[in-house]
Order: C-alpha cells, then structure tokens, then sequence
C-alpha cells in the first residue's frame, strides 16, 4: 500500500488500526497533504502546460542558432552566459520531474495514491528520449492524464493516455494515417508529404501491453484495424 515505512509511521499505523488505514487511504483526496505541497512549490515547471513550457524552455540548438545569426557567428561573453542560462532551464525540464516523483514517494501521506501512479505511468510508459517534444509533456502527462485518474476506472485511464499528446507522439499515432483511397498522385502535394500510411505501433502496444497481453488472442490483422480506427488522432 506504500512505499515502505518512516520513522512513526509503523506506531501510528497500530494506533489507528490497519483497516482504518487501508480506508483513509483509499480516499486520497480527504488526506491533507501540506508537507508535499510545500515542498512541491520549488519547481517552476511542473504545472505549466506543453506550449507554455516550450516558450520558457526552449531548446539549446535553437537558442545557440538564433545567438550566432544575431551576432554572426561571434558570440560574446554575454551571449555565452545566457547560452548557459537556456541550456540549463533546458536541462530543469526533466530533471524537475524526476525529482518531483522521487519526493512525492518519500514525503506524500496519500502512499497509495502515488503507488498506482507509479504503477500507472509504468504501464502507460513514455520515454523522453523520443525527441525534444516528449521531454515538454512528461510533466502534463503524469499530472493531467495519470495522475488524477490512478484510482478510477480503467476505460476512463486507457482513454485519456490514447489521447494524451505525450503517447500520441511516443507511439507515432500522431503520424498514422489510413489509406484514403484515392491514388496518392492525385493528392495535393502538401498532403501527399503528410500521409506516411498507417502506423501501427500505438494499435499494437495497446493490444499486446495496454490491454490483451502478448497472448491476448488477437491477430495481426486485428492491429491493422485498430491501427485504422484510431487515424487522426493527432
């Protein structure tokens, strides 16, 4: 039900009974939680939003491209000192995430809670290392979409991760798209570029690990078609 006992925790466990316990815990959201908070309000970039953090943080290559356009490829000492600046805010993006769930397991008095968010953002994982972007949705994702969904139903979780910005991009779903059916020559040149095909990658992570399992009983074609239903989900 936790992540292991502090110190009091076990006393205060046996002085209000396991049972109690186990029912305070499953309603988190009557359990006060003003160390976290506090603790929580260090970070600057935890509660903003994709767009919002792209334009606080922006990438280094893009900061250090616009730098040497402006001072033609000579930088001076001060334009090296906000290079530093960005590159740094860059890196606070995940490092803030990271630090964040750390904290939250050791300090929250809602431990189940956080224990099925774990499990939760283990199931639905997302890797940063699919590009810059995924690095700008780790925070929404966990605090939008996991998070505030971890001890409700389980459609209502598999719907909103289908459709989060974070998976969508992680599993491509955001390139997939069905055959239209029409000759591709026949296609304005701008969507012709765009339609890449059908992308199957989100349809089969959601049968063989989302949901059914590797062993599910689905067939490949069953990827296809779930692939084909979920194009346009950008």
């Amino acid at each position: 039900l936790s992540f292991g006992a502090r110190p009091g925790d076990v006393a205060r466990v046996r002085t209000m009974g396991v049972d109690a316990y186990i029912a305070a815990q499953l309603r988190p959201e009557r359990i006060t939680d003003t160390r976290l908070t506090a603790w929580l309000s260090q970070f600057e970039t935890l509660d903003l939003s994709y767009p919002d953090m792209q334009k606080a943080y922006p990438r280094p290559a893009d900061a250090l491209q616009k730098l040497n356009a402006e001072n033609r490829n000579s930088l001076s000492p001060a334009d090296s000192a906000e290079f530093r600046r960005i590159a740094e805010g860059f890196r606070k993006v995940t490092t803030e995430v990271q630090s964040a769930r750390i904290g939250r397991a050791l300090l929250t008095e809602r431990q189940l809670d956080e224990v099925l968010t774990d499990f939760w953002l283990n199931h639905f994982s997302v890797f940063q290392g699919k590009g810059v972007n995924e690095r700008f949705m780790l925070a929404e994702y966990e605090n939008s979409v996991i998070r505030p969904r971890a001890m409700g139903k389980f459609r209502d979780l598999l719907g909103a991760v289908a459709k989060s910005p974070a998976m969508l991009f992680y599993l491509d779903n955001w390139q997939s798209a069905a055959d239209s059916g029409r000759p591709r020559t026949t296609q304005p040149r701008v969507a012709a570029a765009r339609n890449r095909g059908l992308n199957e990658n989100y349809g089969r992570e959601l049968l063989e690990l989302h949901t059914l399992g590797v062993d599910g009983g689905y067939t490949q074609q069953d990827v296809i078609e779930v692939a084909r239903a979920l194009t346009g989900w950008t």
